[in-house]
């Protein structure tokens, strides 16, 4: 288990065991202070497919990824890896997260298939706790930027300045079974979640198994690549809050961290495999808010071919009537 001994006399970023070094300013810690990591070895079931690394009994066999299927391997890692501490409970159970596909299906657009949301059919269905991070820190911030504003006759002019940032409870997702499309859906569902000790048990949504993927960094590669999403957000702070003008480009940003507080974190998610006409498609559903949806969707070439001929035929009528005139 990860455990704080005490705050970086710099930043004030808390120190972990086996840390040299603070996480955020490279302050080396004193050999008096720092706790050794140990022998503590990690096993995981590595699936070979999209390269999750799941939380599960290592003596089962023919074990298949929860996102994707594919048969999972046994791993071993022997540097410190990040440990879920922290559980946000399942509020959508197996039929709210049927009934949430179903009512997505049926809003998805003109260029959707009609029949979509009554002929889709759910051929699996699994309840699944993904990693994150949530963090709170404080960043003073210098950025720079170009928008339109003061632009005069060219298009873009200079902007600079510097903010002070608090995050709170900002997460970050640590999954390599869901992508980066489908965490970025889901991750605003999660504001306001209450945190537990514990998972909620299989029966609370009625499922007879939840499964848990662990997170799949060792610790210093999990804060570089925690960092780097403090900073991503700093920059969508500063280009919606800060640049003037309404419409902006090239934002960069540099930052001074402190007090960063990082927990480790399960939220839950719904994934879902259905068919459409012999085709199986993949959808997420976030386990707190059955509006939380996003998936891959099939088109209706019949209405797609029919906009196209329509705009075809207002062409040729034009130049029919050009020609005329």
């Amino acid at each position: 288990m990860t455990q704080t001994l005490h705050a970086c006399e710099r930043c004030a970023t808390p120190i972990e065991k086996g840390d040299l070094r603070c996480a955020v300013c490279a302050l080396g810690i004193p050999t008096d202070k720092a706790l050794p990591v140990g022998d503590v070895f990690a096993k995981i079931l590595r699936c070979g497919g999209c390269g999750a690394a799941t939380a599960y009994d290592a003596d089962a066999r023919a074990v298949r990824c929860a996102f994707c299927t594919t048969e999972l391997s046994l791993e071993e890692i022997r540097d410190p890896q990040e440990e879920v501490k922290q559980w946000m409970g399942f509020t959508v159970d197996r039929d709210a997260a049927v009934k949430a596909l179903k009512n997505w299906l049926g809003r998805q657009g003109f260029f959707r298939p009609a029949d979509m949301g009554s002929k889709a059919k759910v051929d699996d269905l699994q309840p699944l706790y993904f990693p994150a991070w949530m963090f709170d820190a404080e960043a003073e911030v210098s950025w720079a930027a170009d928008s339109n504003l003061g632009s005069r006759r060219s298009d873009w002019a200079p902007h600079a300045g510097s903010t002070n940032i608090t995050f709170d409870d900002v997460l970050v997702s640590a999954s390599r079974g869901l992508n980066p499309k489908e965490t970025s859906a889901l991750l605003g569902t999660y504001a306001g979640g209450g945190l537990d000790s514990q998972p909620t048990s299989a029966a609370e949504v009625g499922v007879e198994s939840i499964h848990n993927e662990t997170f799949d960094a060792q610790r210093s590669f999990a804060r570089a690549y925690l960092l780097h999403g403090i900073k991503q957000r700093a920059r969508e702070y500063v280009e919606h809050n800060c640049v003037p003008g309404s419409r902006v480009r090239k934002v960069g940003v540099s930052m001074r961290i402190e007090g960063l507080h990082t927990r480790r974190v399960a939220l839950p998610v719904w994934v879902l495999a259905w068919r459409y006409n012999d085709q199986v498609y993949r959808a997420v559903i976030s386990g707190r808010d059955p509006s939380g949806v996003h998936g891959r969707l099939p088109l209706s070439w019949a209405r797609i071919g029919l906009v196209v001929g329509g705009l075809v035929l207002i062409f040729f009528v034009i130049a029919l009537i050009a020609s005329l005139g």
